[in-house]
């Protein structure tokens, strides 16, 4: 899974705009691997159904924080079993100065949270 991180993170890699990794079982040392790699200006990503959970979107949300992925503006984690916790990491990571506040389109159906 580190190769994973490192292949993102590679300066080869400036274009790339979409990843759809969705429906593949990365599970949290593949999303995390993938949120250590994340350096590249991308405007899409999807992580639907990749067994990401609590920790991997945690992971993921720290990466949004720094802003090493400032260029986001769509996000599917659906599917993903982060509860409310993962929630949470998510929305601190949009709250702060230094966040990525150009997300427009963020997909949680079904993260196996109940919203009070």
């Amino acid at each position: 899974m580190t190769m994973f991180g490192s292949v993102l993170s590679a300066r080869w890699l400036p274009s790339l705009l979409s990843l759809d990794l969705s429906d593949n079982p990365l599970g949290l040392r593949g999303v995390e691997a993938l949120a250590r790699g994340l350096c590249v200006p991308l405007r899409s990503l999807n992580l639907a159904r990749t067994g990401a959970k609590e920790k991997g979107v945690e992971a993921l949300a720290e990466v949004l924080r720094e802003k090493k992925v400032s260029s986001l503006q769509s996000l599917d984690l659906t599917e993903n079993q982060m509860k409310a916790g993962g929630l949470k990491h998510l929305a601190a990571a949009g709250g702060g100065p230094a966040s990525s506040k150009s997300i427009r389109r963020a997909f949680l159906t079904f993260c196996g949270s109940a919203l009070a």
